[in-house]
């Protein structure tokens, strides 16, 4: 076997090394590299509450609505004295100005160290009650997370309520429900819960409770679609105000069978409620809303809204 000799010309390649070292020393010295800029979180970004600004009661609502919304961990128990000083770890990102609407006397929107949002308003249709309610838009949400105060109540106005506001009409309201005229009207059949006396009759609104309302699907059809989706109806139902009625009833029991469907599923089945007349709540938490003859579509929201009641607990609405 021939073995092949390699003559290295040492000279040539420390000239080749110097080169290519004087080369990355160059390239090295053109170029500037910045420490990239970091945007600041919402939580960052906001503010700490003027807190003496707002009245005790908004801030002793906060400090029990932070438990029911599962955040608990950002109260300071250590500082009783204060409500406020138990709310330290919460920043304001905005707070509308509500002069220039009547449908909120109060919407403050605030951060937490999670950036998870709470929102926090107070409903000028509540009567004889604590008005204040609030939300919150956790960080995996999966709808976009507002921005400012207005954008957080916003997600209370269905897309016909939002449209209505752009346009500068202001619907009707009662808690939890918007009131929009239109020139629907029921299919086959309206029925009168009865508001004449106390206890109201049976309402597809739960505690808010129509003179007369109807559906934009025949009874039949949405009774045989509640059949379909319900297992354990029982069987001497059979009109709509009987199913209404035996819903009503089972969301009184504690805790609620499982079975029972939500409200929000009948209404769905429903295709739109509409109503007219006075509109009256249950429990008398709102001020009677007056419709005249026309009818109108009741619209709600799908946000899990939390209020005080008679005793300052907070519960979901």
């Amino acid at each position: 076997m021939q073995r092949q000799l390699h003559i290295v010309d040492e000279q040539e390649t420390d000239r080749v090394r110097d080169d290519v070292d004087l080369e990355i020393e160059v390239d090295a010295d053109d170029v500037s590299v910045d420490a990239p800029v970091r945007e600041q979180s919402i939580y960052e970004q906001a503010t700490e509450p003027p807190w003496k600004d707002y009245n005790r009661q908004t801030a002793a609502f906060i400090k029990s609505l932070l438990p029911a919304v599962g955040k608990e961990e950002f109260l300071d128990d250590r500082r009783r004295v204060h409500h406020y000083k138990q709310l330290e770890e919460l920043r304001l990102v905005d707070e509308l100005d509500t002069s220039t609407t009547d449908d909120a006397d109060l919407a403050l929107l605030f951060a937490l160290p999670d950036e998870s949002l709470l929102f926090v308003g107070s409903d000028p249709t509540a009567k004889e009650t604590t008005p204040l309610y609030g939300f919150l838009v956790d960080t995996f949400a999966p709808i976009p997370a507002p921005a400012s105060a207005q954008e957080a109540l916003d997600l209370l106005r269905p897309d016909q309520v939002r449209s209505a506001f752009e346009s500068g009409d202001e619907p009707d309201r009662q808690g939890e429900w918007w009131l929009l005229p239109t020139k629907k009207v029921p299919v086959e059949e309206t029925f009168e819960p009865g508001v004449s006396s106390r206890p109201f009759g049976p309402s597809p609104l739960a505690n808010h409770v129509p003179r007369e309302w109807g559906m934009t699907v025949s009874p039949g059809d949405f009774m045989d679609d509640v059949r379909d989706r319900v297992d354990q109806l029982p069987g001497t139902i059979e009109t709509a105000p009987e199913l209404i009625e035996w819903v009503h009833r089972q969301h009184q029991r504690v805790p609620t069978p499982e079975s029972v469907p939500e409200w929000s599923e009948i209404q769905d089945l429903a295709g739109e409620i509409l109503v007219r007349g006075t509109l009256r709540h249950r429990e008398n938490d709102h001020f009677v809303e007056s419709l005249g003859e026309t009818w109108h579509v009741a619209e709600t929201h799908n946000m899990e809204v939390y209020t005080a009641d008679e005793f300052d607990r907070v519960v979901l609405d």
